[in-house]
Order: C-alpha cells, then sequence, then structure tokens
C-alpha cells in the first residue's frame, strides 16, 4: 500500500511540474517558414508621403537586429543620413534630413534578413513611395548567372552618351538583389537613360573593388525615357578583372630548343600564337619560333619551340596576347637569357587519351584525341593501325604541335567496339626523338545510333545590325561538364545530333567581336558584354524522336 501511495506521489508531482512549464512541446517540426513583411509605412506604390515621415516594416515574426545596414539599400542614396531601429518584429528607419521633395524613393530589404531561426527572405522585397504627387514606375529586370547568386547586387546608374560611369568611384543610384535564381527587378524607376553592372560587393560598401570583387558588364545601355515601361531579361555573367601587369616570372630553357616560361596570368592559346612572339640573337636576327602551347593544367606556364640555338645572348619578347576572357593585354614583355648548348635527347611521351581507353560511350562522329608532352613531327601517314574488324575509314589531324586527332570520315559502325594499334616508331618530336610508351593497343566501343537523336531550330536576331556568328551551347541537365556539345552556325538553323535520351539546356552567344570566345566586356576602360541567351525551358530529348523547332531570339 505504501509503494502504491509513493507512485501516487511521484505521478502528481510529474503532472504539477508539466502544468507549470506549460510552452512549445519539444521534438516539433523544425521551423523552415522564411519571414514575410506584412505591413508598411508608408503603405507601397503611396504618393505625396510627407517629408518627415519615418519609415517601418512590419514582418510575419520576430527578426534578427544585426548587419542589418548593410543588407537595407535606398534610392535615392542617402549616404550615412539615416539610421535602422529594430525591435522585435519590425524595422524603422529614421532619416537624419527631410525626405526630398516630389522624388520617388524605393527601399530595398535584401535577402539576408532573417528571423530568429535563421531563415532568411524568400526574395528580395521593394517598397516604392513619392514624396511628391506622381510616382516613377517604370522597372528593369533580368537575370545574373552566377555561383551564389543572393550574394550578387545589381546597380543602376543614370548614363548619358559620352559620360563615364565609374562603379569603383561612385555608388549606384538604384540598388537590388539577385533571388536564389539570380533573377532581379529595379523597381520604381525615373524617366532617364540606364546603365547596369551586377556585383559581388563583399564589403558592403557599393563601391566595385577592381580586382577584389566579381562584376558583369551589361550586353546594352537601356532607355526609359520613351513610352516602354519595363525593359526585360537583361543578363549578366560575372567575372573577375586583373588590372595587374603581365610579367615574365620565370624562364627555363629544358635544352637547346625548348623554352618554358612561366607568366603572372594565364594566357588565351590561340591558332596563331606564335606571331606573338619575338625571339632575336644578340646580332638582332629574328629567329624563327616553331611553336607555343600551354601545359596541360595550367595557362600560365608556356612552352615554346625553336630550332637548335648557339650559345649566344637572346632576347625573347611576347605581344599582342589575350587573357582567358578573351581581354587584349596591352603589355609588351621582353626578357634576355644565354642559351644553353645541351641537345635535345629527351622522349616524348603520351600524357592523355580522350575518351579514356575502354569507353563504351563514344559517339558515332567523335574523335579520338591523343595529347603528347612536347611538340611532335606533324606526319600523318600510318600513325595507326585499325583493327580488320574496324573497317571504317579515318583521317589524322594535327590539331596542335602536340595533340592528334582520330578522325571518322564516315560515322563510326555503332553497337561495335573499335580497336587502333599505334605504331610508336612513327611518333618523334620536332627533334627526332622517338615516343616513350608502353601501352599501344586503344579499343572503344561505339554507341548504339538507334538510343540517340538530335535537337534541333533556328536562332534569329531582334538587331538587324547584329553581326558575328552564334554559337550555341547544349548542356544536358544534372550531368558533369564533359557532356556539353557547343556548335557555331553562319546561318538561322541549328542541329546538334547524336544526342543521349535526357533533359537538356540550350544557350549561346552572338559573337559580335569575332574572336570565336565569349566577350565578358570591361569596366575600365567600359566596352559591353557580348549578348548571350539560355533557354528557359528545358528540351527533352526521346531516342530515335528528333525534337525540331526549338526556336529562340536574341
Amino acid at each position: 500500500m505504501k509503494r502504491l501511495l509513493k507512485i501516487f506521489v511521484i505521478i502528481c508531482v510529474c503532472q504539477s511540474n508539466n502544468c507549470a512549464n506549460q510552452g512549445m512541446p519539444p521534438g516539433g517540426p523544425e521551423d523552415k517558414t522564411p519571414p514575410e513583411i506584412i505591413h508598411t509605412i508608408p503603405e507601397i506604390n503611396s504618393t505625396n508621403v510627407p517629408r518627415t515621415t519615418e519609415v517601418e516594416f512590419e514582418f510575419s515574426e520576430n527578426i534578427q537586429d544585426n548587419s542589418l545596414k548593410s543588407l537595407i539599400f535606398i534610392s535615392p542614396n542617402p549616404g550615412k543620413g539615416f539610421t535602422i531601429k529594430a525591435k522585435g518584429n519590425k524595422i524603422n528607419l529614421e532619416f537624419t534630413d527631410s525626405l526630398i521633395a516630389n522624388v520617388t524613393y524605393s527601399i530595398t530589404l535584401g535577402t539576408g534578413i532573417k528571423d530568429l531561426r535563421g531563415n532568411k527572405l524568400k526574395e528580395s522585397y521593394t517598397l516604392g513611395f513619392a514624396t511628391g504627387d506622381r510616382l516613377d514606375e517604370k522597372q528593369i529586370s533580368g537575370q545574373v548567372f552566377a555561383d551564389k547568386p543572393t550574394e550578387v547586387t545589381v546597380w543602376a546608374y543614370f548614363y548619358s552618351d559620352g559620360e563615364a560611369v565609374n562603379p569603383g568611384k561612385d555608388q549606384p543610384i538604384y540598388v537590388t538583389q539577385c533571388d536564389n535564381e539570380g533573377k532581379f527587378k529595379l523597381s520604381n524607376l525615373a524617366s532617364r537613360h540606364y546603365r547596369l553592372f551586377a556585383v559581388r560587393d563583399q564589403d558592403k560598401n557599393l563601391l566595385y573593388n577592381l580586382g577584389r570583387e566579381q562584376i558583369g558588364v551589361t550586353s546594352s545601355d537601356m532607355d526609359l525615357t520613351g513610352k516602354e515601361t519595363h525593359i526585360q531579361n537583361r543578363l549578366f555573367r560575372m567575372m573577375e578583372e586583373d588590372s595587374s601587369h603581365l610579367k615574365i616570372l620565370s624562364l627555363d630553357q629544358l635544352d637547346r630548343r625548348k623554352i618554358r616560361v612561366r607568366f603572372s596570368k594565364p594566357i588565351l592559346l590561340e591558332p596563331e600564337i606564335s606571331n606573338s612572339i619575338i625571339l632575336y640573337n644578340h646580332l638582332g636576327d629574328s629567329i624563327v619560333v616553331m611553336n607555343a602551347y600551354p601545359s596541360s593544367d595550367t595557362k600560365d606556364i608556356w612552352s615554346i619551340t625553336t630550332p637548335p640555338r648557339d650559345t649566344v645572348n637572346f632576347q625573347l619578347g611576347f605581344k599582342n596576347l589575350r587573357d582567358l576572357y578573351g581581354r587584349s593585354i596591352q603589355d609588351t614583355v621582353n626578357t634576355n637569357f644565354n642559351s644553353v648548348s645541351n641537345p635535345d635527347t629527351t622522349k616524348p611521351v603520351l600524357l592523355s587519351v580522350t575518351p579514356p581507353d575502354s569507353s563504351q560511350l563514344v559517339f558515332p562522329n567523335q574523335p579520338f584525341i591523343f595529347t603528347f608532352s612536347e611538340t611532335m613531327a606533324a606526319i600523318n601517314d600510318t600513325l595507326f593501325t585499325v583493327s580488320e574488324d574496324s573497317l571504317n575509314p579515318f583521317t589524322t589531324n594535327w590539331k596542335y604541335p602536340y595533340q592528334l586527332e582520330i578522325l571518322p570520315e564516315i560515322s563510326w559502325e555503332g553497337n561495335k567496339w573499335i580497336q587502333f594499334q599505334l605504331n610508336e616508331i612513327k611518333f618523334r618530336d620536332s627533334a627526332g626523338n622517338v615516343l616513350e610508351i608502353e601501352k599501344t593497343h586503344y579499343s572503344w566501343k561505339i554507341l548504339n545510333p538507334d538510343t540517340l537523336s538530335s535537337i534541333s531550330g533556328s536562332i534569329s536576331d531582334q538587331d538587324s545590325l547584329g553581326q558575328g556568328r552564334f554559337y550555341l551551347q547544349l548542356e544536358k541537365v544534372g550531368a558533369g561538364i564533359d557532356e556539353k556539345s557547343v556548335v557555331h552556325i553562319d546561318s538561322t538553323f541549328y542541329l546538334f545530333n547524336d544526342i543521349l535520351p535526357g533533359k537538356y539546356i540550350l544557350s549561346g552567344y552572338r559573337d559580335a567581336d569575332k574572336n570565336g570566345i565569349y566577350s565578358l566586356g570591361s569596366t575600365f576602360p567600359f566596352v559591353l558584354s557580348e549578348r548571350f541567351f539560355v533557354a528557359q525551358d528545358t528540351i527533352l530529348v526521346r531516342a530515335r524522336w528528333p525534337n525540331e523547332g526549338n526556336n529562340y531570339t536574341f
């Protein structure tokens, strides 16, 4: 009986404690709901707002009050002339001076604002209101293609022809933040001309830091002075500008034919790169540069091959080079060296084969690429022997002095293995050294054509004066970077053949400067980027069912 009484007392005490500690039961679902703005003062799109108004944002729940100043963007920019007060579920903005008369204000809250659980705003929020009787209501919207797009803000400046816009010295007139997909909208804009930049403003000071922060340059300036009220589809790609001068960091001579140079920045490989290299001997005579190319893993280390050099002083110079973004490098760099006398006795080696040996996902028109460690003697006869059951006719082509392609004259036969034997004695470097290699047999299985399909359509340009080829890229959704195809077209029709089933995204650009590379533009001096597009809808491909009529307009 006493034992039962003790149990009864313990149960009563536990129930009493539970009643005294009411609240959220432990172990409930995690709060992942983002906060929302439920009310503002003044109300959105209000006019004739008193110039002494204190702006207030009310949220659906309590919010964190740290770092708010870097997350609130006000246009026109009041500089430091305002304070932020945050308490509970409200944010209040108090201006040091009265608001400007007859002006539309645009206040944007960035997505970095969080509730007490750390949930961020789902998208940036813009409150527009006017101190006069008219509200500016024009808009510009678009998308920034970048990693972590919510860290990117889009800046708008007033612009007129001949007027310099310097995002490194001038703070923007209007600012907005990108959402999780990189989409943005600038609202309540005045009827003016605009120039836009997309900036990853890491120090949150609304000034672009060249060389330290990423930036995206627009493909055209925007005119909102006419009847048009909303300019859409302004697209940006981000880049890292490098203002440093090109330098030669080191020069090594492997022998009297080969030179290895390390630059201070990566250099773009172009078909006529040897024309940008100048070599003089001690008498001032020009020496032929046979070829030059970057190392396979980095573009700042280059190998240069020359005829055998005497042991005298030489001067090596570089001019008219371009960086990996295709931008011209203005610097001309030179260095002097005394040539070594040792002959070239190093045997070349095979660095890679693409696709790798024994691959079973090889397309019917795919080339086989062999990359060597140095410049090879460019002969094409009897380099390979094909097996008797692989009777496809083929040709060989030295794409670069160090890289050989095997190309089918007609498509490789599908659903079969193709086998090649490399005749190593035929492979010699430019000094005559025979290839050093262990494996000489290579085989690949060609895909069955019945498992493949195609994508086609047309490309048009709204700009009747637009120039340059269209370059299109097809990328398989969820695939690695290797599953991409690129075509260039001189007309309006395009075709991607030999496509595996799946979903694809099509993108492209118009090569206005005709350099074969997408040009991202420049801020100093200012150069517009090239126009590009990214299709909003994926393209579904099924085997043996060509997907046609995928038409797009720049």
